[in-house]
């Protein structure tokens, strides 16, 4: 003998198991939300990071450079960390598709990098020859980095910013929806 079920209580099955749907629905849609969130943070980390990098990378500069005149030079550390500090600048500017750094679209910043090239510059041509290394002014190579970071604390504070930015409006998107 078969039971017959009421109306009343059949729709309250369907109304539960549709209930139950949308929260495991609304729980996946959220869940996706966040993900894509946290991997853009973690990209916009990444842009903070290296380019707070330049600044560690500019002073280890001069560092070198007087360990070179008054202490033992060591010619390949110095080599490393200008060839760095070339290199993370053009990541940072042009992107690099390994690291998942997009080519820089921010015109402000892109202002500031501009203002970087010629103290960068400066320290490729004069400590990029290494048999010349003792005839490069100190006072002039402070000069530049201090220049250097200076600007880079700017386009450091302007990434931070852009990050920051990025997110509130993310996040301000998916409220209204």
């Amino acid at each position: 003998m078969m039971l017959k079920l009421p109306n009343l209580f059949k729709k309250g099955i369907r109304a539960y198991v549709l209930f139950v749907v949308s929260i495991i629905v609304l729980t996946i849609a959220i869940q996706s939300m966040i993900q894509n969130s946290l991997n853009k943070q973690r990209s916009a980390a990444l842009l903070v990071n290296l380019a707070g990098r330049q600044r560690m990378l500019s002073q280890r500069l001069v560092n070198e450079l007087y360990s070179c005149r008054y202490h033992d030079c060591d010619y390949a550390e110095l080599n490393l960390s200008l060839n760095k500090l070339v290199q993370m600048n053009t990541f940072l500017q042009e992107g690099n598709e390994n690291l998942s750094i997009d080519p820089l679209d921010e015109e402000e910043i892109k202002v500031n990098f501009r203002k970087l090239e010629p103290h960068l510059k400066w320290m490729k041509t004069r400590l990029g020859a290494f048999e010349n290394i003792e005839n490069v002014p100190f006072d002039d190579m402070r000069y530049h980095v201090d220049q250097f970071l200076i600007i880079m604390d700017d386009i450091v504070f302007q990434f931070q910013e852009k990050s920051e930015e990025d997110f509130r409006s993310r996040w301000a998107l998916r409220i209204m929806h």
